[in-house]
């Protein structure tokens, strides 16, 4: 029996579209491994982490892990790999892990008190991987049903599992790219304020580290006007 144009049930879904098309994404090398997340419509949009060796793919993230930072809301740099040690926030709780050559797993920072409220995103660990160094974004309580404006700031993260976290800098509204040098003996950073976005005017900070704490820190680059965007 014939149908009204656009009422007829389809034999294509929705599923059938998107099923296998993967989204590939953040290409990095480490030594003659590249690592890039794989985005998986099948599995409800899942980010998986995956490591190309020899010739050969594997999923280096745990197979129930959702790699995605929502810092800023929209996320980014969830993740880093340096000499096979893996750093990653994972979806379900935003809290921030490592997984060693040999497969240790390890979680690095506590459980938050708000669901998903304490965020960590563009982060570099230190050369000997006592410290990983990168942005956190901490939710607060509403206020008389107001809402607050998260804190941001830039920590040190212990990589022993402790759950040590030194603040590294803190007191502007928003930061991004901390960066060490060879030795890991110094660390630069961007930083910015409102109503500045990130394209309108930022700072770039130096300072010295030494064993999760920073000293002697000033702004080198930044008047007012400029967009620094990467250190």
């Amino acid at each position: 029996m014939a149908q009204p144009y656009g009422t007829w049930p389809s034999p294509i879904a929705a599923r059938d579209l998107v099923s296998g098309a993967a989204g590939l994404a953040e290409v990095v090398a480490d030594g003659d491994d590249v690592w890039f997340t794989e985005s998986r419509p099948e599995e409800g949009g899942r980010v998986a982490l995956m490591r190309w060796r020899a010739g050969a793919l594997t999923e280096a993230s745990p197979p129930d892990a959702n790699v995605r930072t929502r810092v800023h809301e929209y996320g980014g740099g969830a993740w880093w790999v340096a000499d096979s040690t893996l750093w990653f926030s994972d979806d379900t709780d935003q809290r921030l892990r490592r997984i060693d050559g040999d497969g240790e797993l390890r979680c690095l920072t506590p459980a938050p008190d708000i669901e998903r409220g304490v965020r960590f995103a563009d982060g570099r660990p230190t050369p000997d991987k006592a410290w990983y160094i990168c942005v956190r974004e901490t939710h607060l309580p509403n206020e008389n049903g107001a809402h607050v404006e998260p804190v941001n700031d830039l920590v040190a993260v212990s990589g022993d599992g402790s759950e040590r976290i030194e603040v590294v800098a803190a007191g502007a509204d928003f930061y991004s790219s901390p960066r060490l040098n060879a030795d890991g003996s110094e660390i630069v950073w961007i930083q910015w304020n409102h109503p500045n976005m990130s394209w309108d005017a930022t700072e770039l900070w130096h300072a010295r580290f030494a064993d999760g704490m920073v000293s002697d820190a000033k702004k080198i680059a930044g008047d007012g006007v400029t967009s620094i965007v990467l250190p």
